[in-house]
């Protein structure tokens, strides 16, 4: 896939489990180049401490449906 030409990110949380691992929750539209529609979606990372540095451990997205006015 061709990358994010950008990208928002909103409504950000931050919750803990605990001292070592944390998961960070946000939403957010991505745009392409040319005319697509921006992609939109809910997203969250899971983090872990490893030798005192934060480390990815899990990444999800679920696209958000776009609306439609029938």
């Amino acid at each position: 896939m061709p990358p994010w030409r950008t990208y928002e990110i909103a409504d950000e949380r931050v919750i803990p489990l605990g001292h070592e691992c944390a998961v960070l929750v946000y939403t957010g539209p991505a745009y392409r180049d040319g005319d697509e529609p921006a992609f939109v979606a809910l997203m969250s990372s899971v983090y872990t401490r490893h030798d005192g540095a934060w480390r990815l451990a899990l990444y999800q997205q679920m696209p958000v449906p776009s609306r439609t006015d029938d």
